[in-house]
C-alpha cells in the first residue's frame, strides 16, 4: 500500500488522521503525520493557505445546497403551474386574460411552455448539485479511507 503524502494535507485533514490513525499498526505512518502536524503550526503561512482553502471548500459546500434550496422552489412552483394548467385546461396571463385549451390550443401550449422549460431547468439545476454534493462525498470518503 502506497504511504500517504502528509505534506499535501491541510491542518484539519492531519488533525483527523492524527485522531483516528492506529498507532500500533502504523506507528510509522503516525510519526509522519505528527511532523508534518508539527511543521505546518510552525510556519504561519501555511497555518493561513490551510483556513483560506478549507474556508472556499465550506462556501463552495454552501453553495451547492443553496442551488439545492433554489431548485426545489423553483420544481414546487413551476411544477404545480404546469399541473394545474395541464389537469384543468386553463392557464391565466399577467393581465388575468383566460386562455383555455378548448378555445385555444396554441395559445394553451405556448402560455405553459414556458414554466414548463422552467420546471425542466430546475430539475437540471437540482441534478447538477446532487451529482457535484455526491462526488464531494465520495471525495471526502476517500480522501478520509486513504489516511487511515
Amino acid at each position: 500500500m502506497q504511504e500517504p503524502n502528509y505534506k499535501n494535507y491541510t491542518l484539519a485533514e492531519l488533525e483527523d488522521v492524527l485522531a483516528h490513525i492506529d498507532k500500533d499498526a502504523f506507528s510509522e505512518r503516525y510519526q509522519n503525520a505528527l511532523a508534518h502536524y508539527q511543521q505546518k503550526l510552525k510556519d504561519p503561512q501555511a497555518v493561513h493557505a490551510d483556513v483560506d482553502r478549507e474556508d472556499n471548500n465550506t462556501s463552495s459546500q454552501e453553495k451547492l445546497y443553496l442551488q439545492v434550496i433554489l431548485s426545489f422552489i423553483g420544481i414546487l412552483f413551476f411544477g404545480w403551474w404546469v399541473v394545474d394548467a395541464v389537469l384543468t385546461g386553463v392557464t391565466y396571463t399577467k393581465k388575468g386574460r383566460l386562455i383555455a385549451l378548448a378555445n385555444d390550443p396554441s395559445g394553451f401550449y405556448v402560455h405553459v411552455s414556458m414554466p414548463a422549460l422552467l420546471l425542466g431547468g430546475s430539475l437540471l439545476m437540482l441534478f447538477q448539485a446532487y451529482k457535484k454534493l455526491a462526488a464531494a462525498d465520495t471525495q471526502k470518503t476517500e480522501s478520509v479511507d486513504a489516511k487511515r
